[in-house]
């Protein structure tokens, strides 16, 4: 059978045919947008800062797809270097061969040495431990509304939308921590080299790797209507934000402060709530982070924790410390986007 089974990276040429296969295992209309055309060839093969080549892979067997997963390089940055990893998208197995699913992480995995997982199908959280994943940390999701009875009409009205309403209005009228004179934000197009970057001397002994290229290839996703931000102290750079618009929503993608004060985090968040929340077509922000402080930053900005997801990884050398704490955002997958 192992002569029947090949894998690899998809050629764009095959594009049609892997959309083809997503659609099918995962019952989406033609038209959805992680799926369609433009979409998949941004995130499997428009040049990235940390990957070489195209990012789909497939799992053929007898020549025919059963199984397929989208890569999204990660970099960790720790205090003793970088560790390459990778968190696995669209991951999709069809029944005609058992076991494919778990062969295209076995084989990926191959290629960058540690794997990340964020949250995942029930399916994926029952067979990832299987295959030495471990959980290290949440990543906790928050929202607050923005616009209460705009989500309200843009629902079905039922007594619960109308008790959720009420709830809706009383917290939006409640107040976040206020910006520390001296803050600013500045919207930009496109990152250059002012932008302070991620350094895991500053707050965090693991955070991911940024770079300007690498946020304006976020900055380029098709999928969403995604912005990027310089937060200003003084007038003087001292961080970003990254924002994703789709429909209603808007998600405060990742907020990075070079400052380990609290009450930097604080104004940082509350500047990335300020403007995510000032477009009238928005009804609700969403924000996420796995680091303590950060998910206390955004709290304080006055979102409303709603959800956690488990952060897994599989770390077969120990690159990055069983005991580290990871900083991660929604940048690390598809989270940003998705509707």
């Amino acid at each position: 059978m192992a002569a029947d089974i090949d894998f690899g990276p998809v050629d764009v040429t095959e594009l049609d045919e892997v959309r083809s296969f997503l659609q099918t295992v995962f019952g989406t209309p033609e038209n959805w947008k992680p799926f369609t055309r433009e979409v998949m060839l941004w995130k499997c093969f428009a040049p990235h800062p940390l990957w070489e080549g195209n990012r789909s892979y497939v799992l053929r067997y007898r020549g025919e797809i059963v199984a397929h997963g989208s890569l999204v390089p990660v970099e960790f940055v720790t205090e003793a270097g970088l560790v390459p990893s990778a968190c696995i998208i669209d991951w999709a197995a069809s029944k005609k061969l058992p076991g494919s699913g778990g062969l295209v992480y076995q084989n990926i995995q191959r290629l960058t040495g540690t794997l990340i997982s964020i949250g995942g199908s029930e399916n994926a959280r029952t067979v990832l431990p299987r295959m030495g994943f471990k959980r290290r940390a949440e990543l906790a999701s928050y929202a607050r509304v923005a616009r209460p009875w705009k989500l309200y009409s843009e629902t079905a009205r039922t007594w619960k939308d109308a008790a959720r309403l009420g709830r809706n209005v009383l917290l939006t009228a409640r107040s976040g921590v206020k910006v520390s004179d001296g803050w600013r934000a500045r919207r930009v197009d496109r990152f250059d080299d002012s932008v302070p970057l991620p350094d895991p001397a500053i707050r965090h002994k693991v955070v991911c790797r940024r770079s300007p290229e690498l946020l304006n290839y976020f900055l380029a996703c098709p999928a969403a209507s995604v912005t990027g931000y310089v937060l200003l102290q003084d007038a003087k750079p001292i961080g970003y934000f990254v924002l994703s618009r789709t429909g209603l929503e808007c998600r405060i993608a990742e907020v990075w402060v070079n400052s380990a004060q609290d009450i930097d985090w604080r104004s940082a968040y509350a500047l990335a709530l300020q403007f995510a929340a000032i477009d009238p077509g928005v009804s609700k922000v969403v924000a996420a982070a796995s680091a303590p402080h950060a998910r206390a930053a955004i709290e304080a900005a006055g979102l409303r924790h709603i959800d956690d997801q488990d952060l897994s990884m599989r770390d077969p050398k120990d690159q990055l410390g069983s005991n580290a704490a990871i900083a991660m955002s929604l940048l690390e997958n598809d989270a940003f986007y998705l509707d």
